[in-house]
């Protein structure tokens, strides 16, 4: 092989290495971010995350990102229930309510979107959930069994921290540049 032939492969494994670095690093900032979550919202916990490796990245091989993010907060007023929100990267921000049965390791999902016929997820005083968007969180009818890792979340770990530091500060505050698209940023 000569030195030319030499010089093309080893610019085309760079370039290829330059650009799967960069094309991880973006998911490396989403990581971040949303590892800094729970420590700027009070009594949010990181119930699951999973890290993704690409065929067409060789850098996520050896540095792969967590891009798929669980997050709960425990509701200081109704027992068993939880704000639970999923974080994709490259997805939609999705939450949800639920309502978790801890005898049966069940539990009732309420989410945005669906009809309006659906009964509400309501309160401790009665009132229907609003989201920031303006649409009420309303109960999803499914047949999917209810996952055992949330289950056990919710069930059987004591949620206590998390329950204290709601009342020290009730907000839930989730930064506007995790729910953008990352194309968009």
């Amino acid at each position: 092989m000569t030195a030319a032939k030499k010089a093309i492969i080893a610019s085309a494994i760079a370039m290829l290495l330059g650009v799967s670095f960069f094309l991880e690093l973006q998911k490396h900032r989403f990581e971040w971010a949303a590892v800094g979550l729970p420590q700027h919202t009070p009594g949010m916990r990181v119930l699951s995350s999973t890290k993704s490796r690409s065929l067409i990245s060789p850098v996520s091989w050896f540095w792969p990102a967590r891009t798929n993010f669980t997050f709960a907060v425990p509701d200081d007023k109704v027992q068993n229930r939880f704000y639970v929100a999923f974080l994709n990267y490259g997805e939609e921000f999705a939450d949800f309510y639920v309502d978790a049965n801890c005898d049966l390791r069940d539990g009732a999902w309420y989410g945005l979107g669906a009809a309006a016929t659906a009964v509400p997820a309501r309160d401790f005083f009665g009132k229907p959930i609003v989201a920031r968007n303006g649409e009420t969180f309303r109960r999803i009818d499914h047949e999917l069994p209810f996952p055992r890792d949330l289950a056990r979340a919710f069930c059987d770990t004591d949620w206590t921290k998390e329950l204290e530091a709601l009342t020290r500060r009730p907000q839930i505050v989730i930064p506007p540049n995790l729910l953008q698209h990352p194309t968009s940023r």
